[in-house]
């Protein structure tokens, strides 16, 4: 474009301080800002100079259109600016390259996950009647923090209900559809043709037409002859890029969210359940896309499930159109019921509880049912009341939601506090060396529609949207990350459901102020200190964030960038990729599963970071030497034994690793090969799928959430595994009888409370928290 007289610029926008160029093309100049009022850094795109005089009313009419398109997956418009002839967008700045800089690294599963987000994003657009017309790598960037954005919208069209005429070709031919290179009528599929050129690309590692034709003879090729199948790419996954890729519109997808559906189901019949959880690329999707990426279709995965939970819905509707809103659980009180006490227990942060709080310990009983779902009276029968001695997180307000997902792991926890818990995840197990008995299983919170309500109320009648790892604290209550919501929430020893940290909103903001005003971006993991601390696993944010007694959120780990590097130095100067968990031991040591650089390191009581497992290269190497020499794939779940050797769920290596304290690692659970065998035999012989938590007891018993088998199991301390709830099949059932007969949907979370003996799991794709339990 013409060269830009930067005073121009700079008179424009007075608040601004301008930075290096960042980019130019035919569309404009794009320079580096910062507002200096918000403290924010943008980009600024500078629209080229025209001689038409209509120029800056159409702009500013898209402009504020474009604004409108509110999704994590499309670049964010502040403002738009008009002054002395220059039109200039001020927009989100995006650190993190151009996907065409970026598209040879990504495996054929990230390809996939980059198609669902692109279309996610003109989804979001087509709604709106914007067309992008201009969809190819160089105009798909990542933030700072990993997260695709598809940028560029200088040449979008707004089209009427059925299509648009162009009166001028523009886009980048190697990516237009026949009818763009023809003059023709544009609509929704034109965008997708785009899109599937640059999948097609991706996954087959060359173009569909020769890139080194003529503009001529590009045209011909794609007006007269079919796009030849992409070579190596499975059958499935090539059938929906071809349907992409169809010369006539009308027979390609119907919209974007139908390719989404499309390339999901047909990705997890490529690539395998739960493709999207082996992915770097953070996903924004509606429910029924993610949904279809778990299972192939017509898997059992997905069918369990329709009774109790919600079907998608577009943004801002809770059930799809045309569909009766499902019948929700009746809205009782929490499954464990209260407990009195003659102190009210505290329940803010920072409240001085330097005192004695009395607890009754009587058996609870579950509301409206009479069944006991406390310990057995033959249990610590001597003890009757304790004391609350550490300080209890608070709950803030309530906040708006914001979908995501993820899952991952959990930790040893000790409880020493008395009440029976009321809330959180999942099972509840005999923990003793006891002969077994029988084990029953409840929901303790979540009504299986998942969103965000309840606050304030019984656990058992909020929406939770993909709970992960819960933590049971000192007093019974339980913590976890609602990782869809992008919140931690707490289940108190009442039953009583509160946000505890995050807005509901995706991003990353409020370091040194109240954690309820914070903004976390799929928060996956909850951890606390013997001072009552929380620490949270910021994973899209690439950070660990603390929440200290008084309710202030900062950062004690991570750059914010995506990396690997620090060590040695200051935690929060390095740079972590994607951490999905995190442990304090009980000297105050934290363990950060750092997964995307397939690591675990550890920050030590003076701040500084290293290492302690992992090579950096994902595989399965290494046991019986260093464990800083072996490889990992993916690492999740931590725990901790009272010998301090650390416990690792090893997630794409479909095993459990221990590293003693003397650095030496062991695979103590899996094969390796993923599937579903082994109970009654040696737990190394025996078969997980993806697990993704593992917790242990005092007493050395290991307890796994075998994710894609839909179970957890157990090894006992001579190695034997046993499965200790959950079914053959994916779904929701089970409620009051024995645990091994219910049925659960991706377990991928485990909290224990030894002292009351009770395993909590999160039922992610349930959206529920289930507890085991002994009946006796």
């Amino acid at each position: 474009m013409p060269l830009v007289d930067l005073s121009r610029v700079a008179a424009a926008l007075p608040t601004y301080t301008l930075g290096a160029e960042l980019g130019s093309g035919g569309h404009g100049l794009v320079l580096a800002g910062h507002h200096q009022g918000l403290g924010r850094d943008v980009a600024i795109k500078i629209l080229p100079a025209t001689a038409d005089p209509d120029l800056p009313t159409t702009f500013a009419t898209e402009a504020r259109l474009l604004a409108g398109l509110d999704h994590p997956h499309i670049v964010r418009i502040y403002d738009y600016v008009e002054r002395d002839g220059l039109c200039l967008l001020i927009m989100e700045l995006l650190a993190g390259g151009t996907l065409a800089r970026r598209r040879r690294t990504l495996s054929a599963e990230d390809a996939c996950a980059v198609g669902l987000a692109i279309a996610e994003a003109l989804e979001c657009a087509h709604a709106r009647s914007v067309l992008h017309r201009d969809i190819k790598p160089d105009n798909v960037l990542f933030s700072g923090n990993g997260l695709l954005k598809v940028t560029d919208f200088s040449i979008a069209k707004i089209f009427d209900a059925t299509t648009v005429a162009t009166n001028t070709i523009v886009g980048t031919p190697r990516y237009m559809a026949p009818e763009q290179l023809g003059g023709g009528r544009l609509s929704p599929a034109t965008d997708l043709y785009a899109l599937g050129i640059i999948l097609y690309e991706m996954l087959a590692g060359a173009p569909p037409f020769g890139p080194d034709l003529s503009l001529l003879a590009l045209i011909r090729q794609k007006a007269d002859r079919p796009t030849p199948p992409p070579a190596g790419v499975p059958e499935p996954v090539a059938a929906t890029l071809m349907r992409a890729l169809e010369r006539d519109p009308a027979l390609r997808h119907p919209s974007a969210r139908a390719f989404a559906l499309d390339l999901a189901r047909a990705a997890a019949l490529a690539y395998g359940p739960r493709w999207t959880s082996r992915c770097e690329i953070g996903l924004h999707v509606a429910d029924d896309v993610r949904e279809a990426a778990r299972y192939p279709a017509g898997a059992g995965g997905a069918s369990g499930l329709a009774s109790n939970r919600a079907a998608a819905a577009p943004p801002g509707q809770s059930t799809p159109p045309g569909r009766p809103t499902p019948p929700r659980p009746p809205a009782g009180p929490p499954a464990s019921g209260r407990l009195p006490a003659p102190v009210a227990a505290p329940v803010g942060i920072g409240r001085d509880i330097n005192r004695q709080v009395a607890r009754d310990l009587d058996v609870g009983r579950q509301a409206g049912r009479g069944e006991e779902i406390g310990r057995q009276a033959d249990w610590d029968a001597d003890v009757t009341a304790r004391r609350v001695l550490e300080p209890v997180p608070a709950a803030p307000p309530p906040a708006v939601m914001d979908g995501t997902r993820r899952r991952r792991r959990r930790r040893r926890i000790v409880a020493v506090a008395a009440a029976v818990p009321v809330v959180a995840s999942v099972v509840a197990v005999l923990l003793t060396s006891q002969p077994p008995r029988p084990a029953t299983i409840i929901t303790v919170a979540g009504t299986g529609v998942a969103g965000f309500s309840g606050d304030n109320g019984p656990a058992t009648a909020a929406d939770l949207s993909k709970p992960d790892d819960p933590l049971v604290d000192n007093t019974g209550a339980v913590y976890f990350t609602d990782t869809g919501n992008n919140r931690i929430r707490r289940i108190g020893a009442d039953g009583i459901i509160t946000t505890v940290a995050g807005t509901g909103t995706y991003g990353f903001s409020g370091d040194n102020g109240p954690a309820a005003q914070a903004h976390f971006a799929t928060p996956t993991d909850v951890a606390r200190d013997r001072a009552g601390n929380l620490y949270i696993a910021d994973t899209d944010n690439n950070r660990i964030r603390r929440i200290n007694v008084v309710g202030t959120v900062t950062t004690v780990a991570g750059t914010g960038t995506p990396g690997y590097s620090g060590d040695g130095g200051p935690a929060t100067a390095a740079q972590l990729a994607k951490p999905t968990s995190v442990l304090v031991d009980a000297d105050g040591t934290l363990y950060i599963a750092d997964t995307g650089n397939h690591r675990i390191r550890r920050i030590g009581t003076n701040d500084v970071i290293t290492t302690v497992a992992g090579s950096g290269t994902s595989g399965y190497s290494g046991d019986g030497g260093p464990a800083t020499a072996a490889q990992l794939a993916r690492p999740g779940g931590l725990a901790a034994d009272t010998a301090g050797n650390l416990y690792i769920a090893d997630n794409a290596n479909n095993r459990i690793r221990r590293v003693s304290s003397d650095g030496v690692i062991i695979t103590v659970a899996g094969s390796g090969t993923s599937g579903y065998s082994g109970d009654g035999g040696p737990a190394t012989a025996a078969q997980l799928a993806n697990p993704g938590s593992v917790a242990v007891t005092d007493d050395g018993r290991v307890y796994i959430a075998d994710t894609d088998n839909n179970r957890v199991r157990r090894v006992d301390a001579d190695g034997v595994i046993t499965t200790v709830a959950g079914s053959d099949e994916a779904g929701y059932s089970g409620d009051g009888g024995p645990a091994t007969a219910a049925r659960l949907c991706e377990p991928n979370g485990l909290g224990l409370d030894t002292t009351e003996r009770l395993l909590y799991i999160t039922d992610n794709c349930n959206d529920r928290i289930r507890r085991v339990m002994a009946t006796g």
